[in-house]
């Protein structure tokens, strides 16, 4: 039997070493554990993100005043009257638009 080189050897234990590390970690894992699947993956990434949005909620300070928008005086705050007047600009350009149309047809 012929003589192997030291430089061969490497070579060979490294051939080896490298199809082990191309092996997927799912062959040495145990067995008896369940596959995740698409839904509990899913689930687990939102919880996740949840957690990681309240630690950075929780690390901001308001910048700005908000508006409780939950609270049953909505119409009184700024937003609120800014609602109401763009909504009767929008009627009242309707109605005048409905009144005043130039096209006079007898299916209207």
């Amino acid at each position: 039997m012929p003589r192997q080189s030291n430089c061969s050897r490497l070579i060979a234990l490294g051939c080896v070493a490298l199809m082990f590390g191309l092996l997927p970690a799912r062959v040495f894992a145990d067995s008896t554990a369940r596959p995740v699947t698409l839904l509990e993956s899913a689930r687990g990434a939102v919880i996740r993100q949840a957690g990681a949005m309240k630690e950075r909620r929780a690390a901001q300070a308001p910048a700005s005043p908000t508006t409780d928008l939950r609270s049953g005086s909505f119409f009184k705050t700024r937003a609120g009257v800014a609602a109401l007047l763009i909504v009767g600009a929008g009627v009242a350009y309707a109605v005048y638009s409905a009144s005043n149309d130039r096209i006079k047809s007898s299916g209207r």
